[in-house]
């Protein structure tokens, strides 16, 4: 019971549609018009992102302008309060040691303390000046102890007459 159907067309047995130069023509300029409508507007969006970049890179350097002032005022006012903290510091020791804070150097407590000391032990004791009775002033070479201590004789008295007034009573 089988019946045979010899009406039915198989899809490979459909005769293939060809299209003329100008239909193919006419369907690639209808879609092309399409694609184009969809990016109509294109190079206007185009310039404004241009123009929105180039606004970000020019307030980018601005920001960065900023930035980098910012950090040159900065290094300069850390530069000015470690000077002010120096001075403020090279002030203690001098009042704490009795050494003139002009001639301390130094960058740490520590520092500057053992500087006074190499200066005081250096120029332990003080050199006053004597002055005459003309009133000039003139400060000694050398103390008493140093000259007493030097061994050639000559040299000994040369030093004895150039500062007599260490060896002269009051």
């Amino acid at each position: 019971m089988a019946e045979e159907v010899k009406d039915v067309k198989t899809p490979s047995e459909e005769p293939e549609r060809t299209f003329t130069q100008s239909e193919l023509n006419a369907i690639l300029g209808d879609r092309l018009a399409q694609e184009r409508k969809k990016y109509a507007d294109f190079d206007s969006y185009k310039e404004k992102a241009e123009a929105y970049d180039r606004q970000v890179e020019a307030s980018k350097s601005e920001l960065e302008k900023a930035i980098e002032e910012r950090d040159k005022y900065k290094k300069e006012i850390d530069a000015m309060r470690a000077e002010n903290e120096l001075r403020q510091l090279t002030a203690e020791v001098a009042k704490q040691t009795g050494v003139d804070a002009s001639i301390l150097r130094g960058s740490t407590r520590e520092e500057l303390e053992n500087h006074a000391n190499l200066i005081k032990n250096a120029f332990g004791q003080t050199r006053y000046p004597s002055v005459k009775d003309s009133g000039e002033a003139r400060v000694p070479t050398a103390t008493k102890e140093e000259i007493l201590s030097i061994k050639d004789d000559k040299k000994r008295l040369k030093a004895i007459k150039e500062n007599i007034e260490l060896f002269q009573k009051g």
